[in-house]
């Protein structure tokens, strides 16, 4: 017999049903076709099921691609084609309300982290303006104390060297004797 009868003679058929890899019918109850969403709300498990269908991503890149003018009919041509094919519009329309939502979030999101940086900038500027004085008085304290050692070592006479220390003493004269000559 043929593959799809249900004689129950043919064995190589219920061999093919009882292979390992395929589910059995114990296996094909409500959690085999409609996976297990733990802890989600209905609202989750709605968007979920709309990100499958068409949203409303789909309805701008189609919209896009069609003419800007007489827009009344070509919103009434969309509206009746996507109904046509079971497509939702109120469920597209619910997407956007979303995506709006989503986007007005992390755009409020990016102005406090960009007001979070532009604080952090004026703090970095402060605090350059403050190390820039500190560095301009530190050097104007050090060029006038600078000025004050000049002066002071400038008035003040040199030590004169006593001549004995100025002149190098003569050489000895070769003797036979290795005592220093010393001065009568």
């Amino acid at each position: 017999m043929g593959l799809f009868s249900r004689n129950n003679d043919d064995d190589t058929s219920s061999e093919l049903l009882e292979s390992p890899g395929l589910p059995s019918s114990l296996d094909l109850n409500e959690d085999y076709f409609e996976p297990e969403l733990p802890n989600k709300t209905q609202a989750t498990v709605k968007s979920a099921r709309k990100a499958v269908s068409y949203g409303i991503e789909d309805a701008i890149s189609l919209m896009r691609k069609l003419p800007s003018d007489n827009m009344e009919v070509v919103v009434s041509v969309v509206k009746q084609t996507l109904e046509s094919t079971q497509i939702s519009v109120d469920d597209i329309i619910a997407d956007a309300n979303d995506k709006e939502e989503r986007l007005l979030n992390k755009n409020t999101q990016l102005e406090k982290e960009i007001q979070d940086l532009q604080q952090q900038i004026a703090t970095r500027n402060k605090q350059i303006t403050e190390l820039l004085e500190d560095h301009k008085e530190t050097v104007s304290v050090r060029e006038r104390l600078q000025l004050a050692n000049d002066l002071t070592e400038k008035s003040q006479p040199k030590p004169r060297k006593p001549l004995a220390e100025a002149k190098p003493a003569p050489e000895p004269e070769a003797s036979g004797t290795n005592a220093p000559h010393l001065p009568h």
